[in-house]
């Protein structure tokens, strides 16, 4: 890093004997860069101390994008990657199956990458996603909490995440992501079904109310039988 005024050397990385080809993407507070090492490194732009290192399985000659607290940088193991700026931990990837030496542009929420197989690819660098958990009533389930975990941390990344409850609603000892939300597939209406044809008249692709709701106009109406044919008639 030099300094324009000056021009003296402000400060040197090294980590290992390994050259950088990618041009850096720098902050107010980080430079971030990738190396022949197969890493993608952060340093502090005042002092070049190492802030985190992330590690891909191919060389890193694509020169990373930063887009607020993400950082959109391609691999030669032939991965797109993004991953969080201010920890370098994985949000998602995507394999391409051909190295990634170009750098990515970013504009209006969307990604655009070009791949050595010379095919262009467009991704949505936020996402709607639907993140359906199974409830266990008034009883706390593990599997519960971890998916409230994670749909609160993508939203904290400006996903559009609707957590939906298949079966029972959540209990939590932390706020629900799932609020407001209904059942996509109540375990009342699945007990019911089963107990009695009464409830077995749903309408086809109505996963949430019973039979007798509004949205279902209760069961289908029964077709008339057939007259039987007997030979000799």
């Amino acid at each position: 890093m030099c300094g324009l005024a000056g021009r003296q050397k402000a400060w040197a990385f090294h980590d290992r004997d390994f050259p950088f080809f990618a041009s850096p993407a720098v902050t107010k507070e980080v430079v971030v860069f990738g190396g022949r090492d197969k890493l993608l490194h952060c340093v502090k732009r005042a002092d070049g101390l190492p802030v985190w290192r992330f590690a891909t399985r191919g060389k890193v000659d694509s020169s990373p994008v930063i887009c607020g607290n993400q950082v959109v940088v391609g691999s030669d193991d032939g991965r797109l990657y993004v991953v969080s700026l201010d920890k370098g931990k994985e949000l998602w990837s995507y394999e391409v199956g051909q190295a990634i030496e170009s750098s990515p542009a970013v504009a209006g929420g969307r990604v655009v990458i070009g791949a050595d197989d010379g095919q262009r690819l467009l991704f949505w660098h936020e996402v709607n996603l639907l993140h359906l958990t199974p409830g266990a009533g008034a009883m706390y389930c593990g599997g519960c909490l971890r998916d409230n975990a994670l749909v609160a941390a993508l939203r904290k990344l400006g996903h559009q995440v609707l957590m939906v409850p298949l079966y029972l609603p959540l209990t939590l000892d932390e706020e629900d992501q799932s609020a407001g939300t209904p059942l996509f597939f109540g375990g009342i209406s699945v007990y019911l079904e089963q107990k009695s044809p009464l409830f077995r008249g749903r309408r086809a692709g109505c996963m949430i109310c019973l039979p007798r709701a509004a949205c279902c106009n209760g069961p289908p109406a029964k077709q008339p039988r057939r007259a039987r044919r007997t030979w000799g008639n």
